[in-house]
């Protein structure tokens, strides 16, 4: 799991936004590759978002292994 808090905003209480990843990713896709906190950090001075923790889940309750996005969907989303 990557929790992301705006600067200066640890100690507060704030919102939680989650983001699950799709099927062939992990929670380091937010980062990598959708730039999450980048965006959020630029979009709260702007007064655009709000700040906001962002918690991002490796949302494979069960390990895909070789299975199909047909065979493993249902089965991961009730197990998560």
């Amino acid at each position: 799991m990557v929790v992301h808090t705006p600067p200066g905003k640890a100690a507060e209480t704030l919102p939680v936004l989650y983001l699950a990843h799709g099927y062939s990713d992990n929670e380091g896709s937010w980062l990598v590759h959708g730039k999450a906190y980048w965006i959020l950090d630029s979009l709260i001075p702007e007064k655009k978002a709000m700040p906001m923790m962002v918690v991002m889940p490796d949302a494979h309750a069960i390990v895909p292994g070789a299975a199909g996005f047909d065979d493993y969907a249902a089965g991961n989303t009730t197990a998560f």
